[in-house]
């Protein structure tokens, strides 16, 4: 760096540095957590920069104290600003370690979350033509190679299984026990798009160790190889506190997968979620403002052939654990893969506990509710 330029260029945005100086400062009054560590810290860099700068030129290393000031102050603002991560609940069945996701209890090492945004999910097969790993590709190209395990295709075998039988003997589930409220309907031709707006709820009264799922999605019941679904799913404290958004798809080799979820909204926000066909791939995307989660899934041979609205609980204890009032999908809107427009027709689940039931007001209007 030559000094004479380096003095120039500092000096005249001093009145820069000093406005991003004071705000820093300010954030960094808010990172009131571990404050001995972080005021080390923060000696320890200013030390040996403005040491080592200083040596060879001491206005300029004045100055350039200043930069490195303003530099570790918002790493540590931005630092404390990250969400709170919180314990994701478990269960043991058996040999296997299962954690929750928007399509029942999971194997953990056959869940993959926060995978990346904007990347494709797809099935690759070896030199032999067999199919041996699910590949995640960013929008580079890079890719990222999972194992297709056994234990994750014979559960997804499973609970495919138990899910037929609940869904034909029309069981309800109980409290705290995977999907609760649900509105499905199986339209007169394959699913193109099925889209709309969500209002997030009020946040639980009493927060435990509860995760709540909130999203639309369709799925392939009939038609193609092992079903799947792909969902923006609304999230209350799954790994992250408080509320989430993030696109999810299940089940291809046994896997799931979600894409990197994002936060910053609260109660009362509108978020948008939305699952669109082009040619023979499909993407999930759920939107805020201008955050995005986004996958994208190959059909690979599936029709798509029922939507639903959905409320998932895992963990639930007490009323006190959902959220209060009412939870709304909005401007529903599906289209058939022919392109036409329909007007669904949706069969609900009947009332479910802590007051808890689904409302059809209008095929495009859908409110679930508790307390």
């Amino acid at each position: 760096l030559d000094a004479s330029n380096g003095r120039r260029a500092i000096n005249e945005s001093s009145g820069l540095i000093e406005n991003i100086n004071d705000y820093a400062q300010l954030a960094s009054k808010r990172a009131v957590v571990n404050q001995g560590n972080t005021a080390n810290l923060y000696k320890s860099f200013e030390d040996h920069f403005y040491f080592s700068f200083n040596n060879n030129n001491n206005n300029a290393g004045v100055k350039m104290k200043t930069v490195l000031s303003v530099f570790v102050l918002l790493l540590v603002a931005c630092a404390f600003a990250l969400p709170e991560q919180v314990p994701v609940l478990e269960r043991v069945e058996g040999d296997l370690t299962l954690i929750p996701t928007p399509f029942g209890w999971r194997p953990k090492q056959c869940v993959h979350r926060n995978v990346g945004n904007d990347v494709t999910i797809r099935r690759a097969v070896d030199a032999d033509g067999v199919e041996r790993v699910v590949e995640v590709v960013d929008k580079d190209g890079n890719i990222q190679s999972l194992p297709i395990l056994p234990e994750c295709v014979a559960w997804d075998q499973k609970m495919q299984i138990e899910r037929a039988a609940r869904r034909n003997n029309g069981t309800v589930n109980q409290l705290g026990d995977g999907w609760l409220d649900n509105a499905g309907y199986y339209p007169p031709g394959l699913v193109g798009n099925f889209d709309g707006d969500y209002v997030v709820p009020r946040s639980p009264g009493t927060e435990a160790n509860q995760i709540l799922f909130w999203f639309i999605g369709t799925e392939n019941f009939k038609g193609g190889s092992g079903v799947t679904i792909l969902q923006p799913v609304l999230q209350w404290n799954n790994g992250i506190r408080g509320w989430s958004f993030a696109s999810w798809n299940c089940c291809p080799g046994g896997q799931t997968h979600e894409a990197t979820p994002f936060t910053g909204f609260g109660s009362g926000a509108t978020i948008y979620g939305g699952i669109d066909q082009s040619g023979s791939n499909w993407q999930v995307l759920s939107a805020w403002n201008n955050q995005r989660s986004t996958l994208n899934v190959p059909d690979a041979g599936r029709d798509f052939d029922w939507i639903d609205a959905t409320l998932e609980t895992y963990g639930v204890q007490n009323c006190g654990e959902f959220a209060s009032g009412n939870m709304q999908f909005y401007n529903l809107r599906l289209k058939l893969s022919n392109g036409a427009g329909n007007t669904p027709s949706w069969k609900t689940t009947g009332p479910t506990e802590c007051n808890g039931h689904i409302t059809v007001q209008n095929p495009t209007s859908i409110v679930i509710s508790h307390n």
